[in-house]
């Protein structure tokens, strides 16, 4: 009797590539052009891959959202004052010379971070990563909103990583945009609470210069 071939892990897919090449771009640091140029080839990519994004069949999403959001903007902020960070560092849109370059530069970071950024992040870490690490085979037969504490840990301590030294803060978000995807059931509540969370952060960045946040 023969046995069944099994499947190998599906890693590489819409959900994960523009991701990786987001964060591969990010490793470069901040010279000007980079963020422009993974942001505008993320939009490429997810618009490429987009017949994959069965999870927006429908867009509804839940009022929760904007509270939430704007929960994680005050912790995230909040964090600051109780962990002392750098002040230093960071991404300033503003060292042109040339004020309409310099308002390409904002809006084109401002509308990344609050627009692109939670696509990204939350097909990755919440779409895919907590379903792939139920079913790594499959992970589209796993039900968003599946709960396991396995996915749960693992995803949001991962979350934490990507966020350097605020990784203590990058944790705290991470379980309350999971928490709203176990609540829901779907990631379009968390995409809108992120994309909130971080155009409030990028407005109180620019209001007082606190390049660090970027």
């Amino acid at each position: 009797m023969s046995e069944s071939k099994q499947e190998p892990p599906d890693i590489l897919n819409g959900h994960t590539l523009p991701f990786l090449v987001f964060i591969l771009l990010t490793s470069f640091g901040n010279p000007p052009v980079i963020y422009p140029l993974k942001t505008f080839l993320a939009i490429g990519m997810l618009w490429y891959y987009r017949k994959e994004f069965t999870e927006f069949k429908q867009w509804q999403f839940h009022w929760s959202a904007f509270p939430v959001g704007l929960l994680v903007l005050a912790l995230w902020i909040g964090f600051d004052f109780l962990i002392p960070q750098s002040t230093t560092g960071g991404y300033n849109p503003f060292t042109t010379g040339k004020p309409e370059t310099d308002l390409l530069m904002v809006s084109v970071r401002l509308g990344g971070s609050a627009f692109v950024v939670p696509f990204l992040e939350e097909l990755f870490w919440r779409s895919w990563l907590m379903r792939f690490i139920v079913d790594q085979e499959d992970f589209r037969k796993v039900a968003i909103g599946q709960f396991t504490w396995s996915a749960f840990l693992i995803s949001n301590l991962l979350f934490g990583t990507e966020h350097g030294s605020r990784w203590l803060s990058g944790i705290m978000a991470g379980v309350i945009y999971s928490g709203l995807v176990y609540w829901h059931k779907e990631i379009r509540s968390s995409i809108v609470a992120h994309g909130v969370t971080n155009f409030g952060l990028g407005v109180y960045v620019i209001l007082t210069k606190s390049w660090a946040f970027w």
